[in-house]
């Protein structure tokens, strides 16, 4: 007796300090019905300790066994999340019940006769007379007990299969009323003694004690494990945690209601059998990836970006973390987006395009060519590289308007930029720069090559013809101005007006000619 009292008192202390640590905790769910456990177990062996017996120790011995075996259900419940229908009622009932049973018992003559049980020294005498109180005043007190104990083991061990991050503590939640259990089988059945007492306030010693080191070692109704339990359980997103083979040990609601599979069905499987084979590539990494994933059927197109996370212990990564965002929508807003805003680029380079051309000809205008042909004396002035300008004006074009019609005019333009087309080279920039005037920049060519420019296109336009009203036939000619460009501080505008004054020339002179200025090595080139 000494030696269980060495111990009951150690278990006692254990439960005292269950109690403390649960008091810090007493917001988690669960917390304050486990607390309340540990002190109706305490109570019970505490009541059992006394060499010589009293009623009211029996009394108190048999109200803390009526109530550990339905605190312990109520804080798995609680504590497992467990979402029961009208359950602050229940609740109340579970531990009522009990309770009001404890009490209308020992109201009667069943006080007495546990005191007399208690201080019986007969061992098959006390076993005799237990199983009688069992199956007569304390039936209902016994059969909530074994029924509480009973739904405390099928929760605990769902929540091992459906949470192997709290087995450890699932699995210490199920000993003790196991031992218990069977310590009282043991007894009962065997005749089964400790110290030479009945083994059960023994054994709910010890499983206090082995319960109070779980809560130190595991942190259970720690705010955290319990926070990120709940998380994972909230998260729309589908959760998958893979061990180190890629097998699934855990997953949330909303993993099986993606995979239309129940719980059961996914814990336990290897990845490959859960997930599209689209979904397996990401998962060969060594650090944290986010990819997103197609996959298309018939009927539909779905999006995924699948986020992978390391989980690491002590040892180094031991398993992953798969987050599964169904992006679909996003995909079909930002494609939309990116058609809308190609159509948009479109749009304006087409309306650049348009703002920059001649519609007429297709040639570029006049003030597409003053830009370009700034930019091409800067570049020609660092190149000191030669820039060739050609202008261009159709001879006699508002007698062939007058006499023809306009829409021989028209024509006229049009074969003449199908003339420029035809000559050009392919880094010369043609444009009409108004009326019957066009203009080319020979772009890095030599006098020479550009003076044998201006030449093919005077015979070119020379060669074409268009057709007036009447359908007579309308030959043309151009006369053309060259003018040159290589360093000096001249600049488009100064060009251009060199160019025009060389067309003046070649009109003055006759026309259907070309009239080229100064060459750079020229000295009046210079002087100029």
């Amino acid at each position: 007796m000494d030696d269980f009292f060495l111990i009951a008192v150690i278990g006692c202390l254990a439960a005292g300090y269950a109690m403390l640590h649960l008091w810090r905790h007493r917001d988690i769910a669960g917390a304050p019905a486990c607390m309340a456990m540990f002190a109706t177990a305490a109570l019970y062996v505490v009541a059992t300790l006394r060499t010589e017996p009293t009623l009211l120790s029996v009394r108190l011995a048999l109200i803390g066994i009526a109530l550990t075996p339905p605190l312990l259900f109520v804080a798995v419940v609680e504590y497992a999340n467990i979402h029961l229908p009208r359950w602050p009622l229940l609740r109340i009932a579970c531990v009522g019940v009990p309770l009001l049973a404890a009490i209308v018992t020992l109201s009667g003559d069943a006080s007495q006769a546990l005191l007399a049980l208690a201080s019986e020294p007969d061992r098959s005498a006390r076993v005799a007379q237990t199983l009688a109180l069992r199956q007569g005043p304390l039936a209902l007190t016994t059969y909530l007990s074994y029924g509480f104990t009973l739904g405390t083991l099928s929760i605990a061990a769902w929540r091992m299969r459906t949470a192997p991050s709290q087995r450890a503590e699932m699995a210490a939640i199920i000993a003790l009323p196991c031992l218990v259990t069977l310590a009282d089988y043991a007894y009962y059945s065997r005749g089964f003694v400790l110290f030479g007492i009945m083994p059960t306030p023994l054994v709910m010693t010890l499983g206090l004690v082995a319960l109070s080191l779980v809560l130190y070692r595991s942190a259970l109704f720690d705010l955290r494990p319990v926070a990120r339990s709940v998380l994972m359980d909230t998260m729309q997103d589908p959760m998958l945690v893979l061990d180190h083979r890629q097998r699934i040990v855990d997953c949330n609601r909303a993993a099986c209601d993606w995979l239309e599979r129940p719980q059961r069905d996914v814990v336990g499987k290897a990845l490959a059998e859960v997930l599209p084979t689209e979904m397996l590539g990401p998962l060969d990494t060594t650090s944290h990836s986010r990819t997103e994933t197609r996959i298309a059927s018939d009927e539909e197109e779905q999006w995924y970006e699948v986020d992978v996370s390391l989980i690491a212990t002590h040892g180094g990564p031991s398993g992953r973390l798969l987050v599964i965002r169904d992006i679909t929508e996003r995909k079909v807003v930002q494609e939309a987006l990116h058609l809308s805003r190609r159509a948009l680029e479109e749009a304006n380079a087409r309306l650049v395009e348009q703002s920059l051309t001649d519609p007429l000809t297709g040639l570029k205008n006049r003030r597409f060519l003053f830009e370009r042909l700034q930019e091409e004396v800067n570049r020609h002035r660092r190149s000191g590289t030669v820039l060739g300008l050609l202008l261009i004006d159709v001879d006699e074009f508002k007698t062939i308007n007058d006499t023809h019609g306009h829409p021989a005019g028209d024509g006229t333009l049009q074969a003449v930029a199908e003339a420029i087309r035809r000559v050009i080279r392919q880094n010369d920039v043609p444009a009409r720069i108004g009326g019957d005037e066009f203009a080319i920049i020979a772009v890095d060519t030599e006098p020479a090559g550009t003076e044998h420019l201006a030449e093919r296109l005077r015979l070119a336009i020379a060669g074409s013809t268009t057709t007036s009203h009447a359908g007579e036939t309308v030959t043309l000619t151009a006369s053309i101005g060259v003018a040159y460009f290589q360093g000096g501080n001249a600049d488009a505008e100064r060009l251009f007006s060199e160019a025009d004054l060389r067309l003046y020339d070649a009109k003055n002179q006759g026309r259907n000619r070309v009239v080229c200025g100064p060459r750079p090595d020229d000295p009046r080139a210079a002087a100029s």
